[in-house]
C-alpha cells in the first residue's frame, strides 16, 4: 500500500519533536543566550527582546510572564485602556490608574514599575512627595541634588565641608571626593598647584574604575577646576 502523501517516517516526527520551540516573532530557535520564554496566556515562545518588550540580559519571572500582545495589568489583572497600561522593561503591566500613587498621564521617556524602580543615589523605593524623577533614576531629593550638582559622583555623599577637598570635573562638572578617586593630598596640591594647566575627568567620564593617581599625575584629562569646600578656587 502506498503511503499517504503528506506521510512523515517516524524518525522525523521524533527530529522535529526534539527540535526547539521558535520564536512566533522572528521564526529562529532559543539556544543558549537566546533562550525563549512562553507566555502564559496564550502559549507562544519568543525571545523576550524580540516580542515582549525586555532588554536582552534583563532576569524575567518565568511563571508570570506574558507576551506583548496579552500583557494585562498586574493589579486588575486587565487589560483594558490599553492606551493607560505602562509597560516596565522586565514586562511586568499597570495602568495608570492603578499604581499607587496614580499617575494623571502617560509619563515621557523611561518608566519603571515598583518592583523595578530604585533611586540611583540613596537606594530607596519610595519617590517622595515630587515622584520619580530624571527616567525614574532619582527619587525627589535626590534629583534636587543631582540638578544642583551637589554631591560627589563616586560616594554620592552631600559635598559638606568636613568631607575634604574635592576636584570637579569639566565634563559633567559635577565634584568628586580626592579620596573617592584616590588622589593623595600631595597628588592634591601638585594638582592645585597646576590650575588650569591640568585637566581631569571624573571616573564616570573617563569610562574607568576610581583610580589612584600617586606616579601618573602627568596624564593629561579634561580641564579641571579644584576647591577646599567653602573656599572656591
Amino acid at each position: 500500500v502506498d503511503a499517504p502523501a503528506d506521510f512523515v517516517p517516524q524518525e522525523e516526527l521524533q527530529l522535529l519533536r526534539n527540535l526547539p520551540p521558535a520564536c512566533a516573532k522572528c521564526g529562529s530557535s532559543g539556544i543558549g543566550r537566546h533562550r525563549m520564554l512562553q507566555c502564559i496566556c496564550c502559549g507562544e515562545s519568543s525571545h523576550p527582546f524580540c516580542f515582549g518588550g525586555i532588554p536582552e540580559g534583563r532576569e524575567v519571572d518565568e511563571s508570570s510572564w506574558r507576551c506583548a500582545d496579552c500583557n494585562a495589568c498586574v493589579e486588575c489583572e486587565s487589560a483594558a485602556d490599553e492606551e493607560l497600561l505602562l509597560v516596565c522593561d522586565c514586562g511586568a503591566a499597570y495602568h495608570t490608574f492603578c499604581l499607587k500613587p496614580t499617575l494623571k498621564a502617560v509619563p515621557e521617556g523611561v518608566w519603571k514599575c515598583p518592583k523595578c524602580v530604585r533611586c540611583e543615589r540613596c537606594g530607596t523605593t519610595k519617590p517622595g512627595r515630587g515622584g520619580w524623577r530624571l527616567d525614574y533614576r532619582f527619587c525627589d531629593e535626590c534629583a534636587k541634588l543631582h540638578e544642583q550638582q551637589g554631591y560627589c559622583s563616586v560616594c554620592h555623599h552631600d559635598c559638606r565641608e568636613e568631607e575634604g577637598a574635592m576636584v570637579c570635573c569639566d565634563v559633567c562638572e559635577f565634584w568628586v571626593h580626592i579620596e573617592c578617586d584616590g588622589i593623595t593630598q600631595r597628588g592634591y596640591d601638585w594638582i592645585t598647584a597646576k590650575g588650569d594647566k591640568f585637566e581631569y575627568k571624573c571616573p564616570k567620564c573617563d569610562g574607568r574604575p576610581p583610580l589612584r593617581f600617586g606616579a601618573s599625575l602627568e596624564v593629561k584629562l579634561p580641564k579641571i577646576k579644584v576647591i577646599r569646600l567653602g573656599m572656591a578656587g
